[in-house]
């Protein structure tokens, strides 16, 4: 999906193509291991969707905007 709205960026005006994947739990029932580079996503973490709803302030521009497109919360 596209997110291209010419504000949504404080920063600056940059287009941004997102996918979502389902992804299915591991065997035991626990997520997959994220293994994010050296740069910030060193520091990626799973975050339950009632948890990213009380904390979508924390979130960078339109970020939660773009995960409400994929999941509808």
């Amino acid at each position: 999906m596209l997110f291209d709205h010419p504000q949504r960026s404080q920063h600056f005006c940059k287009p941004t193509v997102a996918q979502y994947i389902k992804l299915e739990p591991n065997a035991d029932g626990s997520l997959p291991r994220i293994m994010g580079g050296a740069d910030d996503a060193a520091d990626a973490f799973w975050l339950p969707l009632h948890e990213a709803v009380k904390h979508q302030d924390q979130f960078f521009d339109d970020h939660f905007q773009i995960v409400t497109a994929f999941t509808g919360i």
